[in-house]
């Protein structure tokens, strides 16, 4: 009925129980692209995506990979350790207006105490790396590429422009391979710390799409374009995790995304609350994005982004994993079923709803069950008698209808998908929480074997409680109003009959059996 993100390790290790089984024809690639621009990346590349900036709106900054080692911090990355002044001249001399530096250990630090909104630096895009700015440094070519990978091969350019590329003093700022914390750039041996994780899964499937982009930039000929010898699978790696993590997205600019000088250090320090904004200055109006506090700051301060998402992707996207945050996350992906035989009318219903095929929701360790999840998990589990409702007549009503529970079949197979998934990742994480919370809370311990211990105690954490959640919400399902007995309501049929409604089955009503009165 439905295909889910079961791919890779998890698939093999956690044997995804009978229940889960049942709701299963086949598992689904939820990682394919569906952008028809060439080399659009996978959904491991998108998901967490920078805020929207909009012209005098301000949002919270996006996470980023991170920078420096540490071990103490309640959020560490790694960081390049470049030359901060000439960086800060850079930025002077190119038109920026800077009240904050690069800190000693990744992030930044404002120069003066700040009032909530008041603005710590603004950088005028014309120093930025953009659509526009790799069009004029990689020519015509790149015009079939999308924005991120547009800009991640002008970052291989500068880069091996060494001093002579006008981002010089800016590109010793950030960090090569070795400085990236995230699991992709691990040691196999490294990786085995996050066995039975989704954050393993996330790191096969990026390393698989960006294999993949690899390969095609190199049969497009992007190697004679580039100086030689800097297209390599890993240089394209690392440009590709520096510009997915560290950009800005603005509808304003063409592309839809900036790599930002300076705003990307506040992504390499512990979690703030700072903002982000695109404004326009001065006669003729010169885009800058500006960065901004986000609550009161002393001199001193830091200037941190906030990471909305959970702690699995923070590790995978931006090498960052909250070694001190309570609860937990899990990010559950699930996908229409191209299997499934009901497969075309769902595809249809969910493109008359503008809903996507492949969605992904957040199980938390509250047990906090999304109804949108719910909603999307009836449609996709609907089978049997309840495929009347996937008949065209309903096609304006049938999403309102997935909103309350379809039939106790039909709930029963949500809870069980649920469940089966919950108990398939437990069954596939191997270590106990007290092992995992003493290596999270070991600050003599190297950082990615207690990063690899936040991000798994999150996910376990959150399983559990989804999964107590579902079977609680499996036993109540006789109580539940299904929707037969809600259509009979509003048809209001659910009462009893009265004694003129009622029909004799021994009296002939049919209109010739009835006498004509004089």
């Amino acid at each position: 009925v439905f295909g889910g993100d079961f791919s890779g390790t998890n698939m093999l290790k956690a044997g995804v129980c009978a229940a889960l089984l049942a709701a299963l024809t086949a598992p689904c690639d939820a990682f394919q692209a569906a952008s028809p621009r060439f080399l659009a990346g996978s959904k491991v590349r998108a998901v967490s995506a920078a805020p929207v900036l909009r012209a005098g709106a301000s949002n919270t900054l996006a996470p980023m990979l991170s920078s420096t080692r540490r071990p103490n911090s309640g959020a560490a990355g790694l960081a390049c350790l470049g030359d901060a002044g000439a960086f800060k001249a850079w930025l002077s001399e190119s038109g920026a207006s800077v009240s904050c530096s690069p800190r000693v250990g990744g992030g930044l630090t404002a120069d003066k105490k700040l009032k909530e909104g008041e603005e710590a630096c603004s950088i005028p895009t014309k120093i930025c790396m953009t659509e526009e700015s790799a069009l004029k440094a990689l020519g015509p070519k790149a015009e079939d590429l999308d924005a991120e990978t547009q800009i991640a091969l002008q970052l291989i350019y500068e880069r091996a422009r060494g001093s002579s590329s006008s981002y010089a003093p800016w590109l010793a700022m950030i960090p090569d391979r070795e400085g990236l914390e995230m699991p992709l750039f691990w040691s196999a041996a490294e990786k085995r710390m996050l066995e039975g994780s989704s954050v393993l899964d996330d790191t096969e499937e990026l390393a698989d799409a960006l294999a993949d982009e690899f390969r095609q930039l190199v049969s497009a000929g992007w190697e004679d374009v580039l100086p030689k010898g800097t297209l390599t699978l890993e240089s394209y790696q690392w440009a590709v995790c520096v510009v997915g993590a560290r950009s800005v997205m603005t509808e304003k600019l063409d592309g839809g995304q900036a790599l930002v000088p300076l705003i990307d250090l506040a992504f390499a320090g512990p979690p703030g609350s700072s903002k982000t904004s695109l404004q326009y200055a001065g006669m003729f109006r010169e885009p800058r994005i500006v960065l901004s506090a986000g609550s009161l700051v002393q001199v001193g301060g830091g200037m941190g982004a906030a990471y909305d998402c959970s702690p699995s992707k923070m590790l995978v996207k931006h090498g960052v994993a909250p070694l001190d945050a309570p609860g937990g996350a899990f990010d559950l992906a699930l996908s229409l079923s191209p299997l499934d035989k009901f497969y075309d009318d769902k595809s249809d219903i969910c493109e008359v709803w503008r809903l996507a095929e492949a969605q992904e929701f957040t199980l938390s360790s509250d047990g906090y069950l999304e109804d949108q999840m719910l909603a999307y998990l009836r449609l996709m589990c609907i089978k049997g008698a309840d495929c009347f409702l996937l008949e065209s007549v309903f096609r304006d009503e049938v999403w309102d209808f997935m909103q309350l529970p379809v039939s106790a079949i039909n709930e029963a197979l949500v809870y069980d998908t649920i469940i089966g998934t919950c108990q398939g990742y437990l069954e596939a994480l191997p270590s106990k929480d007290q092992e995992d919370m003493k290596m999270r809370d070991d600050t003599n311990a190297p950082l990615r074997a207690r990063s690899a211990a936040a991000a798994v105690l999150s996910e376990k954490r959150a399983l559990r409680a989804t999964l107590r959640a579902c079977l609680i919400a499996k036993d109540g399902l006789g109580k539940m109003e299904y929707y037969q007995e809600r259509r009979l309501k509003g048809l209001k049929l659910d009462r009893p009959l009265d004694e003129s409604e009622i029909i004799d089955p021994n009296v002939d009503i049919r209109a010739g059996s009835i006498p004509r009165t004089l």
